[in-house]
């Protein structure tokens, strides 16, 4: 049975709250003094943190999406193959995104002739020129957005040949040493969508692909490699098939939950992914006694145990908002579900700002349990300025 594109309060939800908290730990940098079961866990200790879960969550909820904006464009009569050609552009504009964003970490200011605060403030500029959602007006409006898509363009063209990088070798220009946030949502995002394209009536194939991500992880994780056959870890299959694994087991619950809520039976659709959910984190309890639990090494362990917790919380936040009707008590996070992508970037330009003022906050202000506080009211701004960019006809898309 296909996905329709009928609207499910819960994903949107989902999705602003797992931005919320993206935000959250993205600024802990800043701080100093916190407990340290908020951050990243190291790459090889065995453990996550709460940050360690955010980026698997916000997979998991993107797969879910996948089958819904599908079905919407399919509804709309797109064919197939203009719809492949979105997933496409989509994925290059985040690939783009994330190897800019990655690449800041090495920018040699000298080298490069421009400050790293105001070579992320150009970046971000770009970002909105290009992949800013324009009014759709057909008169003589549409030949001024396209040229400010093209100053866009042109922006980010200087950027990357002005960029040069410190690294062991010296110097370099930008290059993906790694993908990025953006980049590893991207790649996983490409794989799954053009399954479920081809592959949305199917849920035998679609369940099948979440399999073979999974079983891809295990087997690259143990090493159990056929001779001369060197496993894909970047690309198509990055992280061995890690963050597809997560958003394909979105892409499959979302299939899950439209045949079962067409029933109008909660408590099938709670048993269900309480089930999987639970299942799910019990096999990454028991691959613990194989691997160690690792976001940075994307182990199996933290990939079951992660994907379960995506479905035991889904399924509490769709019987607020889709049960009992109760996702007006989440309007003050919407932008975060909505505009999400724009979410992700503004904090960029605050820290641009901030490195260019060189107005900083008192020490005891990013420290303890007060940092911790200022940290949640700055991703509470974002999500605010967010929402009154959109007002103001600001939204980055893809």
């Amino acid at each position: 049975m296909p996905v329709t594109a009928q609207r499910i309060h819960a994903i949107d939800v989902f999705r602003a709250i797992t931005m919320l908290f993206m935000i959250f730990v993205n600024d802990l940098w800043t701080l100093k003094d916190i407990p340290g079961w908020l951050g990243h866990t190291a790459a090889d200790e065995d453990g996550m943190g709460l940050a360690d879960v955010v980026f698997p969550c916000f997979l998991f909820i993107a797969g879910m999406s996948i089958p819904h904006a599908i079905a919407g464009r399919l509804v709309k009569g797109e064919s197939r193959w203009r719809i492949f050609l979105h997933i496409i552009f989509r994925t290059i504009g985040l690939l783009v995104m994330g190897v800019f964003i990655v690449n800041l970490d090495n920018l040699n200011e000298a080298a490069s002739g421009v400050s790293r605060s105001w070579y992320q403030i150009l970046m971000f500029a770009g970002f909105i020129l290009i992949w800013n959602v324009y009014p759709r007006d057909y008169n003589i409006k549409r030949y001024l957005y396209a040229a400010l898509r093209l100053v866009g363009i042109g922006l980010l063209v200087f950027l990357f040949l002005r960029y040069r990088g410190d690294s062991e070798a010296g110097l370099i220009s930008m290059r993906p040493q790694w993908w990025g946030i953006l980049g590893l949502i991207g790649w996983a995002y490409f794989g799954n969508a053009v399954i479920c394209l081809f592959f949305h009536r199917n849920t035998i194939v679609l369940i099948g692909a979440w399999i073979f991500f999974l079983f891809y992880n295990i087997i690259c994780s143990a090493g159990w490699f056929i001779p001369g056959f060197a496993p894909v870890s970047n690309g198509l299959l990055i992280g061995y098939g890690a963050f597809h694994a997560f958003v394909a087991a979105g892409v499959v619950a979302s299939q899950m939950l439209e045949q079962t809520a067409m029933n109008k039976r909660f408590s099938r659709v709670a048993l269900q992914f309480v089930s999987i959910g639970v299942l799910l984190i019990g096999i990454g309890i028991f691959l613990r006694g194989f691997f160690i639990i690792s976001k940075i090494k994307a182990t199996p362990p933290w990939i079951f145990i992660c994907s379960g917790i995506g479905f035991l919380l889904f399924v509490l936040i769709y019987f607020l908002t889709d049960i009992k009707q109760k996702s007006s008590w989440f309007s003050f996070i919407k932008a975060a579900g909505t505009a999400t992508l724009t979410c992700y970037l503004l904090p960029y330009l605050f820290y641009a700002v901030d490195g260019l003022t060189g107005i900083s906050l008192p020490e005891f202000v990013k420290t303890s349990w007060i940092g911790l506080l200022k940290s949640i009211l700055f991703s509470w701004l974002i999500i605010y300025i967010t929402s009154g960019l959109i007002r103001i006809g600001i939204r980055v898309r893809l």
